[in-house]
């Protein structure tokens, strides 16, 4: 799922596409991309999302794509495989 936020050069939200993302309020995305432009990051997570900043000549647009369902799997592998399943035998 991927949404994004627009804002202008004073950091002030001019467009806000959430899609059919009900996971997310308008609100809280807005804020999202505020704080992310607010730190100059060009891209990382930021709760569970994966975040992008595209600078435009005109101000910022944050895409965001929600890996919650990926870090969940990651959580439950972590959990239900042990760490020696993981590992490749020894050549000898």
């Amino acid at each position: 799922m991927v949404f994004s936020v627009v804002l202008d050069q004073n950091i002030e939200v001019t467009e806000t596409k959430l899609g059919n993302i009900a996971s997310v309020k308008q609100e809280d995305a807005q804020k999202y991309a505020e704080n992310i432009v607010k730190s100059k990051k060009k891209k990382g997570m930021y709760d569970c999302y994966r975040y992008y900043v595209d600078e435009m000549d005109d101000g910022y647009r944050v895409l965001f794509v929600d890996c919650s369902r990926g870090l969940k799997n990651s959580e439950i592998l972590r959990r239900e495989v042990p760490e020696s399943a993981c590992r490749l035998p020894r050549q000898s």
